[in-house]
């Protein structure tokens, strides 16, 4: 079974964009087996940074995700309430694996 990782919204533009500052263990993470997913919200924040030009357009950005192999993470109301119970540091920012 292969790896699974949340991908933080910063580590998928600089993957999608091929950036130099994408470090090299999460370049080599995105380029194994591992599955690697992108939060809905991610997606959404992204979307509306593109919307306000905030944010360098991508032709299409859910072709280009999916095209990087990305999984999207739904976000459910189950998940709402387990924010609630997370340490303060995971609760505000994804650490990856």
């Amino acid at each position: 079974m292969s790896q699974a990782c949340l991908a933080d919204t910063q580590i998928v533009l600089w993957a999608l964009d091929n950036d130099a500052r994408l470090p090299s263990r999460h370049r080599a993470l995105l380029q194994s087996d591992a599955e690697i997913y992108v939060s809905i919200a991610s997606i959404w924040e992204m979307s509306i940074k593109i919307a306000l030009g905030k944010l360098r357009t991508f032709n299409d950005l859910g072709a280009n995700l999916d095209h990087a192999g990305y999984k999207i993470l739904a976000v459910e109301m189950k998940h709402i309430g387990i924010i609630h119970n997370l340490p303060h540091h995971l609760a505000t920012r994804s650490t990856g694996c």
